[in-house]
C-alpha cells in the first residue's frame, strides 16, 4: 500500500512537471508566433483592428527612423565625396596654370634662341667682310713687303703716298685683327647662350609634359569620383522615395485607423489618441480641440454621442411660419448635398442636428463635430492636405477626418481678425489664451454672432479645457 501510494505520488509529480514544462513551451511558442508587422498595407491579406494598426505605425516609424539615419550616412558619404571633386578640379585648375606658364615660358626661351641665331648669322656675316677686307689687306702689305723700296717708291705716285700706305695698312691690320678677335668673343657667347636657352627650352617643356601626364592622372581620379558621386546621389534618391513610401503607408494605416472609429462613440482617450499625432502639424492644443468636440456632441463621456436625430429636408415645427421650417436652410442645403454625392450617401437618409430653438430657426451640423455644410466645405482641402487625402474623400462622420478638420478650424478662428482685436482689447481682464480660446470657440458655434455667446458657449468650452489639460496630464503620465 505504501508502495502504491510511493508511484502514485511519483506519478502526480510527473505529470505537474510535464504540464508546467508543456506549459510553458506552449506559452514560449504562441509569443515566438505573435505577428511581425512590418510597414507595409496588409489590408488586402487579413482583417486588421485599432492593435495591427498600431503596430503596423510603430514598425513604420522604427523604419522610417533607420531610413533616415542611413540617408543621413550617405549625405555625409556624399558631401565627401563631393569635397574631394572640388579639390580634384583645384588641383586640375592649377596644374593647368603650371603647364600654361612652362609652355609660355618655352615658347619665350624658343624666341630668344632664334633672336640670337639671327645676331649670330649678322656676326658671320659681318666676319666674311672683314675676312675679305683684311684679305685685301694683306695682299696689299704682301706687295709692300716683298717689293724693294725703291721698287715700291716707283710704283707709288710720290714718295708722301708710299709712306702714306705703309702706314695706314699697318694700322689697319691691327685694328681689322681686332675686330675679328672680338666678332669671334661674340659670337662664341651667343653660341654659349643659345646652348643653355635650348636647354632651358628643353627642361620647360619636359615639366609641362609631366604636369600633363600627372593632370591626366588626376582628370581620370575626378571622372572615377564623378562616377561615384552619381551612383551615391542615385541611392540617396532611392532611400528618399523608399521614407516617402513608408511615410505614405503610415499615413494610409493612420487613416485607417480613424476609418476603423468612423461613425462610432469614442472616449476621451480614444479621441486624444487620434489628434496626438498631428499636434504639432496642427498647432493647436489638444485640450482645446477635445473640449469643442464634447460641446458639440458629448454624451455620457464620449464624443459622437449625440449628433442629431434630423434629416436635412425634414419639416421643422420651430419658428413664425404656419407650416414651420426646413431643418437645413436653403443656404447650406447646395453644399449639404455635394457633400453628400461625393461620399456616395443618400442625403435624405443622413441624420444630421436638429434646430436649436433659441438660438434659431435652423439645424443641418454634421457628424461628431458638428460641422455646417458650407464650413466644412471651406475648411475641408486644408484638413485633407494635413491627412494626406483628396478633399473629396474628406468625411465630417469619420472621427479622424472631423478631428483634424475641426482642430484646423478653431485654429484659423482663433487667429482670426476678430479673435486678435478682442484678446488685445481686453488684456486687462485676463490672459490673451482665454481671450482666443473663448472667442474662438464662440465663433466655432456662432460665426460673425459670437460675441453673443462669448461668455455663455466660449467660457464653457475654455473651462471644459482647462479641465482636459490634467486629463491629459494624468494619460501622459507627467
Amino acid at each position: 500500500m505504501v508502495i502504491n501510494f510511493f508511484k502514485k505520488y511519483i506519478f502526480n509529480k510527473i505529470t505537474i512537471i510535464f504540464f508546467v514544462v508543456f506549459s510553458s513551451f506552449f506559452s514560449f511558442f504562441l509569443f515566438s508566433q505573435a505577428k511581425e508587422y512590418e510597414c507595409k498595407d496588409y489590408s488586402s491579406e487579413e482583417a486588421l483592428g485599432v492593435e495591427d494598426y498600431d503596430k503596423i505605425i510603430a514598425a513604420c516609424d522604427a523604419e522610417i527612423l533607420t531610413e533616415r539615419s542611413k540617408l543621413a550616412d550617405k549625405k555625409t558619404e556624399t558631401s565627401g565625396i563631393k569635397d574631394e571633386i572640388n579639390k580634384l578640379e583645384r588641383s586640375i585648375r592649377i596644374s593647368q596654370s603650371y603647364i600654361n606658364k612652362k609652355i609660355a615660358k618655352a615658347n619665350l626661351l624658343k624666341q630668344d634662341i632664334k633672336t640670337n641665331e639671327s645676331d649670330a648669322k649678322k656676326l658671320e656675316d659681318d666676319l666674311d667682310q672683314i675676312t675679305q677686307s683684311l684679305s685685301m689687306l694683306l695682299f696689299k702689305t704682301n706687295i709692300l713687303e716683298t717689293n724693294t723700296t725703291i721698287e715700291a717708291m716707283l710704283v707709288s705716285d710720290s714718295l708722301s703716298n708710299f709712306f702714306s700706305d705703309t702706314q695706314i695698312t699697318r694700322i689697319l691690320g691691327g685694328k681689322i685683327a681686332k675686330r675679328i678677335e672680338k666678332i669671334k668673343e661674340e659670337k662664341d657667347t651667343l653660341e654659349r647662350l643659345m646652348v643653355e636657352l635650348s636647354e632651358r627650352e628643353m627642361l620647360e617643356r619636359q615639366l609641362a609634359i609631366e604636369k600633363q601626364i600627372e593632370k591626366k592622372k588626376i582628370k581620370k581620379n575626378q571622372t572615377y569620383k564623378n562616377e561615384l558621386f552619381k551612383i551615391l546621389k542615385k541611392e540617396e534618391g532611392n532611400l528618399q522615395k523608399v521614407i516617402v513610401d513608408k511615410e505614405k503607408v503610415r499615413q494610409t494605416i493612420l487613416q485607417r485607423k480613424f476609418t476603423l472609429a468612423s461613425g462610432e462613440k469614442v472616449t476621451f482617450g480614444e479621441a486624444y489618441n487620434i489628434i496626438k499625432p498631428f499636434k504639432k502639424t496642427l498647432g493647436m492644443d489638444p485640450a482645446f480641440v477635445l473640449a469643442i468636440l464634447f460641446q458639440e456632441s458629448g454624451s455620457r463621456g464620449k464624443i459622437g454621442g449625440n449628433i442629431g436625430r434630423c434629416f436635412y429636408n425634414q419639416k421643422n415645427s420651430h419658428g413664425s411660419k404656419k407650416n414651420g421650417y426646413q431643418v437645413m436652410s436653403a443656404s447650406q442645403k447646395k453644399n449639404f448635398v455635394k457633400i453628400m454625392k461625393d461620399l456616395n450617401i443618400n442625403p435624405s437618409k443622413q441624420v444630421i442636428s436638429c434646430p436649436i430653438p433659441r438660438d434659431g430657426a435652423y439645424g443641418g451640423a454634421m457628424g461628431p463635430a458638428q460641422f455646417m455644410p458650407n464650413t466644412w466645405m471651406a475648411i475641408r482641402s486644408k484638413a485633407a492636405a494635413i491627412l494626406g487625402k483628396k478633399a473629396s474623400d474628406m468625411s465630417p462622420f469619420i472621427n479622424g477626418d472631423a478631428f483634424i478638420a475641426s482642430a484646423s478650424y478653431l485654429k484659423s478662428q482663433y487667429y482670426s481678425a476678430s479673435c486678435s482685436k478682442y484678446a488685445k482689447q481686453y488684456k486687462h481682464i485676463t490672459s490673451a489664451k482665454i481671450l482666443r480660446e473663448r472667442c474662438a470657440a464662440a465663433r466655432y458655434y456662432a460665426g460673425g454672432g459670437w460675441f453673443k455667446f462669448r461668455m455663455t458657449y466660449g467660457q464653457s468650452v475654455v473651462n471644459r479645457a482647462n479641465r482636459f489639460r490634467e486629463d491629459i496630464r494624468i494619460i501622459e503620465g507627467n
